[in-house]
């Protein structure tokens, strides 16, 4: 692992071929460090120093410029146009009005430069802070992933005292080149609502339901992805009361800070466009495009997929952790877009209950990095079958054989331990 910012930065290479060379070979040493850690007993001894050594890797990527993404420049923009005073929902980049915010660097080299941003208050918010920091230099914005990293594990480390769980599957997230990568180098935005993800879960676990929901809509106020976290929690309440907290404190966190965007703008248009068009290393949306090829029709095709599948797990008997990390899962293999750094918010429950699928898809999801080597050498940005087979086949054999026929998962269940 220490090899992967020394040969990225010193390497005589072309970048982006170490990049994704780097990334797929060091997934593979992952998948032994995964095996390591499930032998290990649960002693921390070791584990901490281990812990700053990662952390210390993360610091190495500090003012290195990112490699596998271009969407730290949108982040720069963004912060730039609202250092301007001007609302970050409003304009396009390319928009003539802005002509006289642009720079040699910005907006030139923001991707989709004709499309309005897709990105949250909370995300809108640290790219000015970020911006105001650094300018059009990345550290600002690696460094504020370098706290929520810090926030990260220290989450994870109480999560597994708290659930009983050997320390060791921190190493699940921790030692994850993906994690690492995607945005210690990298920079997406991600990596913002993890720590507030998993501290909003450990409160849950220590029956403090409001503080938990009130983190948990943070991590949404970054970006919406662990909804699919929220029947889970519904469904394991009693009391209409406590139902309708967790029906709505999440949901009004993540909405209300929009409504001062609002007056005169729709700041979810770029995002209802996003959802309708995009795709890319979709599971089940490849799998299903030569039987629905127009675009729309395969994306509810999918939807009503994914929900079958959710309400069956929330209405089923596996176990409270299970369903957490499966319910990630599932949304991930049925989305029509499923970028790598995606992955992240189910590798950050992993250590919850460490699935066999998940691991396998925790480390396969560097595949894909193929099809950034041929986008920035020869413009070509594409789905490979063959990526797609190799990343998924192993990770649903995984789940369909293995993870799904457990009879009992009980040294994965939620300890409710205060």
């Amino acid at each position: 692992m220490v090899a992967i910012p020394l040969a990225l930065r010193f390497g005589h290479f072309t970048p982006i071929i170490a990049y994704c060379s780097l990334f797929i070979s060091s997934s593979i040493l992952y998948l032994f460090i995964c095996w390591d850690s499930f032998k290990l007993d649960k002693s921390e001894r070791g584990l901490i120093p281990l812990l700053v050594f990662l952390l210390i890797l993360r610091l190495a990527f500090l003012t290195m410029q990112p490699m596998g993404s271009d969407d730290v420049y949108r982040y720069m923009w963004d912060g730039r146009v609202q250092a301007a005073g001007i609302n970050p929902y409003r304009y396009a980049p390319n928009d003539s009005t802005l002509t006289y915010l642009q720079t040699t660097r910005l907006p030139s080299q923001v991707n989709h430069a004709d499309l309005k941003t897709v990105y949250f208050p909370l995300s809108e918010w640290t790219f000015y802070l970020a911006y105001a920091l650094s300018g059009e230099h990345p550290w600002g914005f690696q460094l504020f992933i370098l706290v929520a990293e810090i926030f990260t594990f220290i989450g994870l480390v109480k999560l597994t005292r708290q659930l009983s769980h050997s320390p060791w599957w921190v190493l699940f997230y921790a030692a994850n080149p993906l994690i690492i990568l995607q945005f210690s180098l990298d920079c997406h935005v991600d990596a913002l609502g993890f720590p507030f993800l998993l501290f909003g879960l450990l409160f849950y676990f220590r029956k403090n339901l409001i503080q938990s929901l009130l983190l948990i809509g943070m991590s949404l106020l970054i970006k919406p992805t662990a909804l699919v976290l929220l029947p889970i929690l519904f469904f394991d309440q009693k009391g209409l009361a406590n139902k309708a907290k967790v029906a709505a404190i999440p949901i009004a966190i993540m909405l209300v800070p929009f409504i001062p965007y609002s007056l005169g703008v729709n700041p979810f248009e770029a995002l209802a466009f996003f959802s309708k068009h995009w795709f890319f290393n979709g599971a089940l949306f490849s799998l299903l495009l030569p039987m629905f090829p127009d675009n729309e029709t395969n994306r509810l095709v999918c939807l009503g997929i994914l929900t079958a599948f959710l309400l069956a797990l929330y209405l089923g008997k596996k176990s409270f952790n299970i369903k957490i990390v499966l319910s990630m899962l599932l949304l991930l293999l049925c989305s029509p877009v499923a970028h790598p750094w995606y992955m992240g918010w189910m590798i950050a429950l992993l250590p919850l209950a460490p699935l066999a699928s998940g691991v396998a898809l925790a480390a396969t999801a560097s595949l894909p990095s193929i099809t950034f080597v041929s986008y920035q050498l020869n413009g070509i940005w594409k789905d490979y079958p063959l990526v797609l087979v190799l990343e998924y086949v192993p990770v649903v054999a995984l789940l369909l054989f293995v993870d799904l026929r457990k009879k009992r998962d009980g040294r994965w269940n939620r300890r409710d331990e205060s």
